[in-house]
């Protein structure tokens, strides 16, 4: 893999993957407790069928002592999994994450009016047919081009510049014509009233 496209950080949107993870953990903890609730209800139907059998009877404190007990070795192993199952979330978070973030700094950069000639995403990350379909648009002829190959809204712009300039210049001749003739006519009247 080219060392460009190498994962440099383990959260890359920490809201987006910080959710992802808090609803895997909650499903973790969950799954444990119900494990553990219907294990400890198999082990009392077990108890009450060697009390049938004429088994003694036990307080409910050593009841749950031998049952914790025989099975303490599963709470063991659930925490010994939980760093491995955070890690696993967060990378299968960024293989979509990831990719996510790139598009997003795409359409920033094309916001911006910045030539973007396509996106890249990792090797195993996911979305990558929305890559497909992102770089055929920004190959396609309707995509923002560098300004060499300014897009028909820039030219239209630059048109209506020009347009604006030449009326403006045509209305400053029609003012100093008005001026020169204004200032013709005028001078005779204060001629004659020189001469009187």
């Amino acid at each position: 893999m080219n060392s460009q496209y190498k994962r440099k950080q383990v959260l890359v949107n920490r809201r987006v993957q910080f959710r992802v993870l808090g609803c895997v953990l909650v499903f973790w903890a969950a799954y444990h407790v119900v494990l553990w609730h219907v294990m400890l209800g198999f082990h009392f139907l077990q108890y009450c069928g060697a009390r049938l059998a004429g088994g003694p009877p036990q307080p409910f404190s050593g009841f749950f002592g031998e049952f914790v007990d025989q099975h303490y070795s599963m709470l063991v192993c659930a925490v010994v999994v939980l760093p491995y199952l955070i890690w696993d979330v967060l990378k299968l978070t960024h293989r979509f994450v990831g990719p996510l973030v790139q598009f997003q700094r795409c359409l920033a950069a094309l916001t911006r009016g910045e030539f973007v000639k396509d996106v890249h995403i990792r090797k195993g990350d996911f979305l990558g047919e929305l890559r497909d379909s992102f770089n055929a648009y920004l190959s396609s002829p309707y995509a923002p081009r560098p300004w060499k190959e300014a897009p028909p809204a820039a030219a239209a712009e630059r048109d209506e510049t020009v347009t604006i300039e030449d009326e403006a210049l045509a209305l400053l001749t029609e003012v100093e014509q008005l001026q020169a003739t204004v200032q013709g006519e005028s001078q005779p009247v204060e001629c004659a009233s020189a001469g009187q």
